[in-house]
């Protein structure tokens, strides 16, 4: 897995040191593993995460013969953690992503994304409306979108990054456990932006260009 520092927490775009690779055309079945990559370069014990999900590595579809129908090689998978950045309130934290590495037909994979994301966002004003949507950082990958909604004392403050890079869509979340628990579009952002940075990083060395 690719680990990388990651400079700063939140406010401007902070330059990262992305080590440099040879151009690729294809990537081994199971090197994609982001759930694997936040266990391992994010999640740091100051942040007390424990995995809720079962830890299982995710599907590629190109060990499935023939070629699935949907015209791309996938890797799909969701995790999910709790995690304590003040050492006293619970958030829980989910990743969701799908990955297009490959396409069998005429579609590339970031048009195939880009569609992806495009939906997702959709979804989201229609259930949040537009007021709560913002644009995410330059180091997220080729595009990031944030969905904040902030607490009300009834119900939870949430943080929702978007984003895309090359043929990966990931839903990135953040919400406190107990509904009591307002928290601040800074402090999510200081957790969102290195597992952001770092999980486009990482796409950006593995999949084929």
């Amino acid at each position: 897995m690719l680990s990388t520092a990651v400079a700063g927490s939140s406010g401007s775009d902070d330059h990262t040191t992305v080590p440099t690779r040879e151009p690729r055309e294809t990537m081994s079945p199971g090197l994609l593993d982001l759930c694997t990559v936040m266990d391992q370069d994010v999640l740091t014990t100051g942040l007390y995460p424990r995995r809720q999900d079962e830890e299982v590595a995710p599907p590629d579809s190109a060990t499935i013969s023939p070629h699935p129908a949907s015209g791309f090689r996938t890797v799909k998978d969701d995790c999910a953690w709790l995690i304590s950045p003040d050492g006293i309130e619970d958030w829980r934290l989910t990743l969701t992503y799908t990955a297009y590495i490959e396409s069998y037909d005429d579609t590339s994979v970031r048009a195939r994304s880009k569609r992806l994301m495009d939906s997702t966002e959709q979804k989201y004003v229609e259930t949040l409306g537009s007021d709560y949507k913002s644009s995410g950082k330059s180091t997220w990958g080729d595009a990031a979108t944030v969905f904040y909604v902030p607490g009300d004392g009834s119900s939870k403050s949430e943080y929702t990054v978007i984003m895309r890079s090359k043929g990966v869509v990931c839903e990135l979340s953040f919400q406190p456990t107990a509904s009591d628990v307002d928290v601040s579009k800074t402090s999510f952002r200081v957790e969102a932006d290195p597992a952001a940075t770092t999980l486009a990083q990482e796409i950006h060395y593995l999949l084929p260009d």
